[in-house]
């Protein structure tokens, strides 16, 4: 008999041609794996019947089929971040090649939609489970997202929720090893904070950041429609939402984020995590760029660390209506992701 082994989990992905397809697995997601929940639904009719019984009679349906599968917390790298951003904000699987002689970064450039017509993704067959029992399950795409950083941490993915269309037993692809990834850190990172578009990161936040949390619900709707099947049918845009907080030293920055909050300034915000070195005309190092346009919705009382004042800053990202709703890159030594 096959015991499940919690060391023995795991998750692997391979990115479909078509939608709906299903696709071998291509590459091991390098850290804590979950297995696919079966979102089936079923229902007792003989719940609702009147047939001259009290207790209710075992009539049941079942109208729709689905999957699901929740990945756990998991450090962010350069090589594997753009995976989630893929499967929610934007196809990109090839990215484009830092320019320089020797050249070895290469850039995975993801610009939010600021139109549902522009809003693609890429779809996934997503493997899971253990030793014992794997499921896989195909149209997967990520509809809910977050990311938090905090002083001597890693960045972490977190609440990464996956949708599928149905799950289905089958054991892992094999023949895969675990990819050399690099783990992105908080120290290694850099906030800036300006007021137009074109002085975007210009001005650090020096000596004052403290943390992040960043919460993006992607607007991908898993589409049901009477097309002969219990699954959905398609995936339908219906428009990108990011929220988030910087956790701040209360000190005159902050203050002055305080005055910018009462006065309704728009604030152009960049986050900058950089690694090991490549070679590159724009990007010497590994990279990970966040970009947002953003208005302050609220800011908390004082919070305190080891004595230490500090204060949240809570936040909504929006476009400027020419240059910037939001953009995240990262930049690698992958010329296409596996």
């Amino acid at each position: 008999m096959a015991y499940g082994v919690t060391k023995e989990r795991g998750a692997q992905f391979g990115a479909e041609s078509p939608a709906g397809t299903p696709h071998a697995a291509t590459f091991i997601w390098r850290g804590p794996a979950n297995s696919i929940q079966d979102t089936r639904k079923i229902d007792n009719v003989g719940e609702r019947e009147n047939v001259r019984y009290s207790a209710p009679l075992a009539r049941l349906n079942m109208p729709e089929i689905g999957a699901a599968y929740t990945m756990p917390d998991a450090e962010v790298t350069f090589e594997q971040g753009p995976v989630i951003l893929n499967a929610s904000i934007r196809p990109l699987l090839t990215g484009v090649a830092d320019t320089g002689v020797g050249h070895t970064a290469v850039i995975y450039a993801f610009p939010f939609p600021t139109t549902v017509s522009d809003h693609t993704f890429t779809p996934y067959t997503i493997e899971a489970g253990n030793n014992n029992l794997a499921h896989y399950m195909e149209y997967s795409f990520a509809d809910k997202w977050g990311m938090s950083g905090v002083s001597n941490q890693a960045v972490k993915w977190t609440g990464v929720h996956f949708t599928g269309r149905q799950r289905t037993a089958q054991a892992f692809t094999g023949g895969l090893t675990p990819a050399a990834i690099e783990v992105v850190n908080f120290n290694q990172g850099k906030l800036y904070v300006n007021n137009s578009y074109a002085t975007l990161g210009n001005t650090q936040y020096v000596n004052g950041w403290l943390g992040f949390n960043l919460a993006c619900m992607p607007g991908l709707l898993a589409q049901p429609t009477g097309d002969g099947q219990l699954y959905f049918s398609f995936v339908k845009p219906t428009g990108v939402k990011m929220t988030g907080d910087l956790t701040v030293e209360d000190d005159s920055d902050a203050t002055g984020l305080e005055t910018d909050w009462v006065a309704k300034t728009i604030k152009y915000v960049r986050m900058k995590f950089e690694g090991s070195a490549l070679v590159g005309a724009t990007y010497t190092k590994k990279t990970l760029i966040i970009d947002q346009c953003l208005y302050i919705s609220s800011i908390d009382t004082l919070t305190s660390q080891n004595g230490n004042d500090t204060k949240k800053v809570h936040f909504s990202t929006v476009y400027d209506g020419t240059a910037l709703f939001a953009n995240m890159t990262f930049v690698n030594a992958l010329a296409a992701l596996p």
